[in-house]
């Protein structure tokens, strides 16, 4: 049992949630202090944020915010076709840039944002929530506008895909979570090792009982590093949980893939629940697993895709 270092009050130190300035607070004290900047999800004290546009802000996000490179994607308006998309799970794209020439000619642009970023050089596009497969052409789009405008990406770049998670119950969120936790270094083949290395996609600090033992998904997630490569925060954010392992890229296909290839694996999870993630997963060729998956969903061309990714950086598919 510990204290809580404002109101003293005693509770187990699991319970309990590290501050700025690294000591421990109760949930209620917690809350009033501190609170996570919605654009960045930094931890920062409540007295120094800024409010844009309905949204909490660090001092940071907001200078970026009222910057004139900064606008919002108003609206998504795709048909329910599935025929080149095989799931019904929303998703949304984040797209960071080294050098992004004529990104104003996005400005009126419904589908897509801006935003600056200062961990890259140029700026980040954000979509709105897509689906189906007039969300696999709108990012066809804007890939084929980056080419045909000489944008390009470096090493500082990610590509980060957002799945919905807004209408799981708890138990398939859990499930899903369990999936990639066992998976790891399978999706990590696909990607090169720098970006592997990159620290705003590290590994899971959570751990499969720590997965196990969630009661309250909002509670969970509001604790988890932003920053990690299959990144669990985003749900008290967005509703979503965030792949942020790729690289940064402006190749229509390499991203229609990568969403493609984590909605199916998510969906299959889903289905699968804790005790069929569990014993699928049980083996050394876990690869094969996210093959059989692929295949099952019609993806045949995922698979030759990937098989050929994880040569070209590991050497092997992982069994």
């Amino acid at each position: 049992m510990l204290c809580c270092s404002d109101c003293g009050r005693l509770l187990p130190a699991k319970s309990l949630h590290l501050g700025l300035n690294r000591v421990l607070y109760c949930p209620e004290c917690w809350g009033e202090i501190f609170a996570l900047c919605e654009h960045c999800g930094a931890l920062c004290y409540r007295a120094g944020m800024q409010c844009y546009q309905d949204a909490w802000l660090c001092c940071c996000c907001y200078a970026a915010a009222t910057d004139d490179a900064w606008w919002h994607p108003t609206g998504f308006k795709g048909r329910q076709v599935y025929f080149n998309f095989p799931s019904r799970r929303r998703f949304g794209v984040e797209i960071e840039t080294a050098r992004c020439p004529d990104y104003e000619d996005l400005t009126d642009d419904a589908v897509w944002g801006c935003k600056s970023d200062a961990s890259i050089t140029g700026l980040e596009f954000v979509s709105d929530i897509l689906f189906g497969d007039d969300g696999l052409i709108e990012i066809y789009r804007i890939c084929d506008f980056a080419q045909k405008h000489g944008w390009s990406v470096d090493r500082r770049c990610g590509l980060h895909i957002h799945l919905d998670m807004w209408d799981e119950p708890s138990d398939r969120m859990q499930a899903i979570a369990l999936a990639y936790l066992l998976t790891y270094e399978v999706w990590a083949s696909f990607v090169d090792p720098v970006r592997r290395a990159s620290t705003y996609c590290k590994p899971c600090r959570a751990t499969i009982d720590d997965i196990a033992e969630i009661e309250n998904w909002d509670n969970f997630s509001s604790h988890q590093d932003r920053h990690e490569w299959i990144n669990f925060h985003a749900f008290c954010r967005h509703g979503s949980f965030e792949v942020r392992l790729h690289p940064g890229s402006i190749d229509g296909k390499e991203i229609v893939n990568w969403v493609t290839a984590h909605a199916v694996f998510m969906d299959w999870a889903a289905n699968a629940g804790w005790d069929g993630v569990k014993n699928a997963l049980d083996t050394d060729d876990r690869w094969k697993v996210l093959a059989d998956i692929w295949q099952d969903a019609g993806c045949h061309d995922l698979v030759d895709y990937y098989h050929q990714r994880s040569l070209n950086f590991c050497g092997d598919t992982n069994g």
